[in-house]
């Protein structure tokens, strides 16, 4: 059996490991150039209860969600142990301590009770106590949560192309998807730009924000969530003092990367790609006034751009359709890069013949939008 992926970012990646884990073939296809690529401009934290915000866990799809992102934290460190050898996650630019500061809004107070009631390790500290935190006015107390971390995206989709291409099996293929084509009610092939068709027996669409874009062109009659672009923006910069946690305020983070800080982040929501020229000194304003003051006049190293998927209720959408061979994996907002262990996990069982997590039916990408 072959599988055939469109998509590059690391929802496609993971698949793609776990699918060849499994035997048969898998075929990867994406743009090497990865214009927009919504992991590359990821800060990549891997937070759950810091991601938690006013109106949150108001819903079963919340609660759902949440559960999946503690779960994947925990399945991060099995796949860096797989894809990094020498090193595992620490080879990958991961580290922990996230701190939520207190903006007065009552999120500080719903954190802490999630985090009291889940038993995840935290404290409440003064802001005094906060690394590299130094705005001109602080706040007077954050919540350091211990198992909250983040990774560096790069060195993730490096390791993770290097594992893929040497294992048996696995082809990547430089292209762009043009549309789907069908045959008795089912995928046969997907066209690439230029006229190459890659055919296969299973297909899995994890192209991010393109997917909409894609299916359209494709006219398959599967009714799925439109899926948006949210444009979101982040700055790396050098850093004027060694930061070594991530510091969470209202709008606005900061993630240690080597001697390095990223900055973010905005997400403008539109139909089609766009640019977001205001967004830089946006976000560097916020992380000077909320974060540290000494951001200000830091050099930019370099600005990402990525395009994030954002579904008509802004959940993932994940699984199977109604077409028998062809499985969706988009709508995951700022969550893709932390959830893809747990959705490839889920979509090689799907793709394979198996039930899957049953969590994931909650968000399958043709149900009707809440």
């Amino acid at each position: 059996m072959k599988t055939v992926i469109v998509g590059n970012g690391i929802v496609a990646l993971t698949c793609a490991l776990r699918l060849a884990q499994r035997g048969g073939e898998v075929a990867l296809v994406g743009d090497p150039a990865r214009a927009g690529s919504a992991t590359l401009a990821a800060a990549a934290m891997l937070n759950s209860f810091a991601e938690l915000g006013p109106g949150a866990l108001a819903t079963e799809l919340d609660h759902a969600k949440l559960a999946l992102s503690r779960e994947a934290t925990r399945r991060w460190r099995e796949l860096g142990a797989e894809i990094s050898k020498v090193g595992g996650l620490t080879a990958l630019g991961h580290g922990t301590g996230t701190y939520v500061l207190d903006a007065g809004d009552g999120t500080f107070e719903m954190i802490t009770r999630q985090l009291a009631e889940a038993g995840e390790p935290h404290a409440i500290v003064e802001a005094a106590e906060v690394p590299g935190y130094a705005p001109a006015r602080r706040v007077a107390r954050a919540v350091r949560i211990d198992g909250e971390g983040w990774l560096d995206p790069s060195r993730v989709v490096a390791a993770l192309e290097r594992v893929l291409g040497a294992a048996p099996g696995v082809t990547l293929i430089a292209g762009i998807a043009a549309r789907l084509r069908t045959a008795h009610g089912a995928l046969a092939g997907v066209e690439l730009e230029g006229g190459t068709v890659i055919e296969g027996d299973r297909y899995l669409l994890a192209n991010g924000a393109s997917v909409s874009a894609l299916l359209d062109r494709s006219a398959l009659g599967v009714r799925v969530q439109r899926v948006r672009y949210g444009i979101g923006s982040t700055l790396e910069l050098r850093a004027p003092v060694a930061h070594t946690a991530c510091l969470r305020g209202q709008g606005v983070y900061s993630v240690p990367r080597g001697e390095h800080v990223v900055i973010g982040s905005t997400n403008l929501v539109v139909d089609a790609p766009t640019a977001d020229p205001t967004a830089a000194d946006r976000i560097r304003a916020a992380a000077v006034a909320q974060l540290d003051a000494r951001l200000a006049d830091a050099p930019l190293v370099r600005e990402h751009v990525g395009w994030r998927p954002i579904g008509e209720d802004a959940y993932p959408l994940i699984g199977s359709t109604s077409i028998a061979n062809l499985a969706i994996a988009s709508g995951t907002r700022r969550d893709g890069f932390h959830l893809a262990p747990v959705i490839a996990a889920h979509l090689a069982d799907v793709l394979t013949g198996g039930p899957g997590d049953p969590r994931f039916a909650l968000f399958g990408p043709e149900r009707i939008a809440r």
